[in-house]
């Protein structure tokens, strides 16, 4: 390229920063696909950044073709507005620094109500009620041992052909049916660590958009293992919190 428009090559700067940016969020060489292909990939998989800003990138494809393939003058013919520059830089922050869930969207662990397998569940559900919470970790040993809910509670009286519940029944009694990953669940959980951002909770979630999956919660835990220490906790309703303008 011949020309030294400034806006044309602070473009291109950019450009490539966003480009390597598609790159690590799909874990590919930055050659392995086109720009084009790997917004669109990420839109497929719901990725929230890609979403929002999905014809300005496509756009910025075009824009990009044009201002470096032109060869006739010493100026680009194209020239990209001082809106534009700006706005990939808002991209860029985005996909670079967006805020980590712990510290915005998670309901930190100092505020879950939460329940050990010892506890008794008519005990519990009367504090569920009280609070409002739907779904409660239960802790063993410090670490996250399962999730009390009453689609596990009702999976198990189900199973046990049982009619009402004990006020002597714990957690504890009602295994496997507390355990995250037991199979009579109609919800599913994930678990992410300590470093997941907001979009990649919302990833999490637009993942299952059609799919028949209900999400009850992602779960922060030190090492993002379902089984780790925990953290906090996110559910949908606090997507809502997430702050996109």
């Amino acid at each position: 390229m011949g020309f030294s428009e400034q806006n044309a090559l602070e473009f291109i700067k950019l450009y490539n920063i966003i480009d390597d940016c598609l790159s690590k969020s799909l874990g590919v060489e930055k050659n392995d696909m086109s720009f084009t292909q790997k917004v669109n990939t990420l839109r497929t998989k719901g990725d929230h950044i890609i979403s929002r800003f999905y014809v300005d990138l496509l756009i910025y494809a075009k824009l990009r073709n044009v201002v470096v393939h032109d060869t006739t003058t010493d100026e680009p013919i194209a020239r990209p507005s001082d809106i534009t520059i700006e706005k990939m830089r808002q991209i860029i922050q985005l996909m670079t620094q967006a805020p980590l869930a712990l510290d915005s969207i998670a309901h930190p662990y100092s505020e879950l109500l939460t329940t050990k397998p010892h506890h008794k569940i008519a005990e519990l559900m009367r504090r569920m009620h009280k609070s409002g919470a739907a779904y409660v970790p239960v802790i063993e040993d410090g670490q996250l041992a399962g999730v009390f809910s009453m689609s596990a509670l009702t999976a198990y009286i189900s199973a046990k052909g049982i009619s009402n519940i004990n006020e002597e029944l714990t957690i504890a009694q009602m295994e496997p049916y507390y355990r995250i990953n037991n199979a009579k669940r109609t919800e599913a959980f994930f678990s992410v660590d300590a470093n997941a951002d907001i979009y990649d909770i919302d990833n999490i979630f637009n993942k299952t958009v059609n799919t028949g999956l209900s999400i009850g919660a992602v779960f922060i835990t030190h090492d993002g293992s379902n089984n780790g220490q925990l953290l906090g906790m996110v559910t949908p309703f606090d997507l809502v919190r997430i702050n996109i303008d």
